[in-house]
C-alpha cells in the first residue's frame, strides 16, 4: 500500500512538472 502511494506521489509530481513546463513553452512561443 506504501509503495502505491509513493508511486501515485511520484507520477503526479512528475505530470505538474510536465505541466509546467508545457506552460512555459507556451508563454515563451506566445
Amino acid at each position: 500500500m506504501s509503495t502505491d502511494g509513493n508511486n501515485y506521489y511520484i507520477i503526479k509530481g512528475k505530470v505538474s512538472s510536465v505541466l509546467l513546463l508545457l506552460k512555459m513553452l507556451q508563454i515563451n512561443h506566445a
